[in-house]
C-alpha cells in the first residue's frame, strides 16, 4: 500500500446517507401563478371543475389549497364573518362576488352529503372577506414553504461532532425532514470527515518519513494544525528559522523535533483521527475557525445586528423566516443581494426571493 494513502477511509454512516440523498431531493411547490388563479377563480364564482383544468390540478389538490390559505388567513387576521350562500342553489349564476350579500360557495366546493370530501366553505369566506393581494399571497408561501437551501455555519458542524460524541449518529436523519436540514448536516459531517482522512494521512506520512521535501511537510503540518496547535506551531517556527537560516545548526534542530513530533503522533491520544466523536472541543472549533466558518460569538453579533435592521423594517413578525437567510446570506458575501430582496418583499414583489434563492444556491 502506497504510505501516503490515508489508513482511515472516508465515513459511510447510514443515516448520513439518508440526509445526503434528501438533500439533493426536489420539492413540488405551489407557484404564486397557480395560488393568485385560483384565488381569482373564487373572485368570479368559477366552478371548481373550471379552476382544476385551468392550473392542472386535481379537484383534490385544489380543495386543499384553499382550506390552507383560507386557514392561514383566519389565523393572521381572525374569523371572517358573512353569510356563505352556495352557487348550487342559486338560480341564477353569480359572475363575481358581492360581500355585501354575503359569500358565494362557487359549484364544486360545497360540502356534499354523502361524499367524503373537506368542508371549506369558511376557508372560501375567509378568502374573499379577506381579500388577501399578491403580496400577502406570497408571504403566505413564503410561510408555507420556507427556504430549502441550507447554508453551512459552524453551529452545523458543532451539532454533528457534539451528536458523534454521543454515539448517535445514527438517529441525525431522524431530527428533521427539511432538504435544507439534510444539506448543512451532510455538508458539516463530509468537513469533519474528510478533513480527519486528510489529517490521517498527514499524519502517516510523518511518521513513516515520506515526506519529500519543505513544501510537502509544510503541507502535512497544516492539515494537522487543528488537532494540536501549540505544538504544530512550535515545528513550524523551526522549519520557517531553517528555511531563512539554513545552517547545519537550524536544520539539526528541526529534526530533532520532528522526530519527538513523529513520536507523539504515533503514541499520544491528541493526535486521534479515528472517529469523529473522539475530537475534543477545542478542536472542533479551530477546524470551525480554519474552515471561515467563524466563531460563535461573532454569529451572535452579526445575527443581533440583523434582528435590529430587520425589526427597524417593520418586518418583526417574520424575523423566524428572514434572520436565517440573511445570517446565511452574510457569510456567503450576499449581504447586498439579501436587503435588496428584503426592500423587494416591502415593495409588494411577488418572486422577491428569487435573485436571493440563486445567491444562497451559489449560482
Amino acid at each position: 500500500m502506497d504510505s501516503l494513502t490515508p489508513t482511515r477511509a472516508l465515513s459511510r454512516v447510514p443515516s448520513i446517507e439518508k440526509l445526503r440523498d434528501r438533500a439533493t431531493q426536489e420539492t413540488d411547490k405551489l407557484d404564486i401563478s397557480t395560488l393568485t388563479a385560483v384565488v381569482n377563480g373564487l373572485r368570479s364564482v368559477s366552478p371548481l371543475a373550471q379552476i382544476a383544468t385551468q392550473v392542472a390540478l386535481d379537484e383534490t389538490e385544489i380543495l386543499d389549497i384553499v382550506a390552507d390559505l383560507g386557514s392561514w388567513l383566519i389565523h393572521s387576521h381572525g374569523m371572517a364573518e358573512g353569510e356563505i350562500v352556495s352557487a348550487a342553489s342559486m338560480k341564477q349564476q353569480a359572475l363575481f362576488q358581492n360581500k355585501k350579500k354575503g359569500v358565494i360557495i362557487p359549484v364544486g366546493f360545497e360540502k356534499r352529503a354523502g361524499e367524503k370530501r373537506r368542508n371549506v366553505a369558511k376557508s372560501v369566506r375567509a378568502i374573499i372577506v379577506h381579500d388577501p393581494d399578491d403580496a400577502e399571497l406570497a408571504r403566505y408561501l413564503d410561510r408555507k414553504y420556507p427556504s430549502d437551501i441550507g447554508v453551512l455555519s459552524g453551529r452545523d458542524v458543532f451539532v454533528v461532532w457534539r451528536i458523534a460524541t454521543l454515539g448517535r449518529l445514527d438517529e441525525l436523519d431522524e431530527a428533521s425532514d427539511l432538504r435544507s436540514f439534510a444539506q448543512v448536516m451532510v455538508e458539516a459531517f463530509d468537513l469533519l470527515d474528510v478533513t480527519l482522512a486528510d489529517a490521517e494521512a498527514a499524519k502517516q506520512s510523518l511518521i513513516a518519513g515520506c515526506v519529500a521535501d519543505m513544501e510537502e511537510l509544510t503541507s502535512s503540518l497544516v492539515k494537522l494544525a487543528w488537532l494540536n496547535e501549540g505544538r504544530i506551531k512550535k515545528t513550524i517556527s523551526l522549519l520557517e528559522r531553517a528555511r531563512e537560516d539554513a545552517s547545519d545548526s537550524a536544520i539539526q534542530t528541526l529534526q530533532r523535533d520532528l522526530a519527538m513530533l513523529t513520536r507523539e503522533l504515533a503514541e499520544s491520544p491528541r493526535w486521534r483521527t479515528d472517529s469523529i466523536g473522539a475530537l475534543t472541543q477545542g478542536q472542533v472549533l479551530r477546524l470551525i475557525e480554519r474552515a471561515g466558518l467563524g466563531r460563535a460569538e461573532d454569529a451572535r453579533k452579526i445575527e443581533t445586528e440583523i434582528r435590529r435592521r430587520l425589526i427597524e423594517a417593520g418586518l418583526k413578525n417574520d424575523l423566524d423566516l428572514l434572520v436565517p437567510d440573511a445570517v446565511a446570506a452574510v457569510r456567503m458575501g450576499q449581504e447586498e443581494v439579501f436587503w435588496n430582496a428584503v426592500e423587494d418583499r416591502a415593495s409588494g414583489v411577488s418572486n422577491w426571493r428569487a435573485k436571493l434563492d440563486s445567491a444562497l444556491a451559489g449560482a
